[in-house]
């Protein structure tokens, strides 16, 4: 079923719109000509637009499309992140951005440099971008499999499309351009996820069917026709299939799928110039750089990270399941960085050497559980060919044969580490660099350093600077 005139109009208003805003702050207010306003926004944003931010910028295709393939492929297990989910948000709130907030630095890994020295900034630094910029390439694949499962549209032009608009309207318009158009793409976002659970629910009957469903068969049954490539487009083949006959639906689906990969891509553009600017260049140049120069040479950063970014989502159909693919990237890298940081707000006696010795144990390791060895596949469920007419004519349920099954699952012959599930690289990362950190440190300790409280969460800080007044008092 193609897309009507209708969906194209929707897809169409949203790419406009998201351009327009960077054109608008390109030429509004002080026309993105300082730091302080196209990399902070004058620090004067609404609370509603940032937390829209924020809450798009986590929210991505890869979630709307990865999840709901890794539920009906493997059950509704991985739902228990959502759990990690709410322990982690007032953990962060309460510990980690009190600091950063505070000293108020443009790249976030001036920290480490106050805390641990230059060279576990750099290193650190280094490492996080190399993580973005991976994880842009598959947020920008993403939306790609939307349109050819959708429309066949090939997916090297959406690729091209998005990636475009999205470094368009970043270099144009700052910080301010992309809060405000990830408000936009947050609304758009979550109106196609509701659309879709509406018709989910009038198709079935209900709440109460649907349930019945997934008893009966472990999940929302799916046939095998071949119309798409991979399972990631379960997800958009079941939107075409249920809300194709109802004029702009599709349409809106796609905007909001477009729409979650320029809001997680447009926020870490801004990210990586501003850290490439403060990491990499600021302190390699003698001279100081006008505040004007600045600006200058980080639009022409987001633009050489957007064409970056752009020609690695080309590779990206190669690395598999895009949900295990961030996930793996996200925990081989996200863990030891982690780690560092979090070793420097709670701990004062980790040094620099136990600090950046922590962060190559921890990122070695990582990497070669993550990327070092043949990993045994992973058990699917079984599949159905429910109404498939490629299997069988008629509507019973009919279960596939061994045959269209991945394979038997052995594991026998793969060494250990590549056979741990790629959800525990984090925790595995997180743990040899905290452990590894705390040994090297302890080991070099020293002779005792007069920290400021300031680098240290609230808990921390308040603790030394009893301390320190009563060391005071004392002398």
């Amino acid at each position: 079923m193609a897309l009507g005139v209708a969906d194209y109009v929707v897809f169409g208003i949203t790419l406009i719109v998201s351009s327009s805003i960077g054109v608008y702050y390109r030429f509004s207010g002080g026309k993105q000509k300082t730091t302080q306003e196209y990399m902070l926004g004058d620090k004067n944003q609404s609370v509603v637009p940032v937390a829209f931010s924020l809450m798009a910028s986590f929210v991505t295709a890869i979630s709307m499309f990865g999840l709901s393939s890794e539920v009906y492929t493997r059950g509704t297990q991985f739902s228990v992140i959502i759990i990690a989910y709410i322990i982690a948000t007032p953990v962060i709130g309460y510990l980690y951005l009190p600091v950063f907030f505070k000293l108020g630095n443009l790249s976030l890994y001036e920290y480490l440099e106050v805390r641990f020295g230059r060279l576990t900034r750099v290193t650190t630094s280094l490492a996080f971008s190399v993580q973005m910029i991976f994880y842009m390439a598959i947020v920008l694949y993403v939306p790609a499999l939307t349109l050819e499962a959708v429309t066949g549209l090939p997916q090297s032009a959406s690729i091209v499309l998005v990636g475009l608009v999205c470094v368009f309207y970043s270099t144009m318009g700052g910080i301010k351009a992309v809060i405000i158009t990830d408000l936009l793409q947050a609304l758009l976002m979550y109106a196609s996820v509701i659309a879709v659970v509406g018709v989910a629910l009038y198709e079935t009957g209900g709440l109460s069917e649907i349930l019945e469903i997934s008893y009966r068969y472990g999940r929302i049954n799916f046939g095998k026709s071949g119309r798409i490539s991979s399972s990631d487009q379960l997800m958009p083949l079941y939107v075409l299939d249920t809300m194709g006959s109802i004029p702009g639906l599709t349409g809106l689906f796609i905007a909001g799928i477009f729409s979650s990969a320029m809001s997680s891509v447009s926020p870490i553009l801004n990210s990586l110039a501003a850290i490439t600017m403060e990491d990499y260049i600021k302190p390699f140049i003698k001279q100081e750089i006008s505040d004007k120069k600045r600006v200058y040479l980080m639009k022409i950063l987001v633009l050489v990270y957007g064409s970056v970014c752009i020609i690695l989502s080309f590779l990206a159909k190669y690395m598999g399941a895009v949900l295990q693919t961030a996930l793996t990237i996200f925990g081989v890298i996200g863990g030891p960085v982690l780690a560092v940081f979090t070793l420097g707000i709670l701990l004062p006696y980790i040094n620099q050497k136990g600090a950046l010795t922590g962060l190559i144990f921890g990122l070695t390791f990582s990497f070669i559980i993550g990327f070092g060895g043949p990993k045994p596949p992973v058990e699917n469920l079984p599949s159905y060919t429910n109404s498939c007419t490629i299997f069988n004519n008629s509507a019973s349920s009919t279960q596939l044969p061994s045959s269209h099954y991945e394979g038997a699952l052995h594991e026998d012959g793969y060494v250990y580490l590549y056979r741990i599930s790629y959800l525990y690289y984090i925790v595995l990362g997180f743990l040899v660099t905290f452990v590894v950190a705390m040994t090297v440190s302890a080991i070099f300790r020293g002779k005792k350093r007069d920290h400021n409280p300031d680098l240290f969460t609230p808990c921390v800080a308040n603790r030394l600077k009893r301390r320190r007044d009563r060391d005071y008092e004392q002398s």
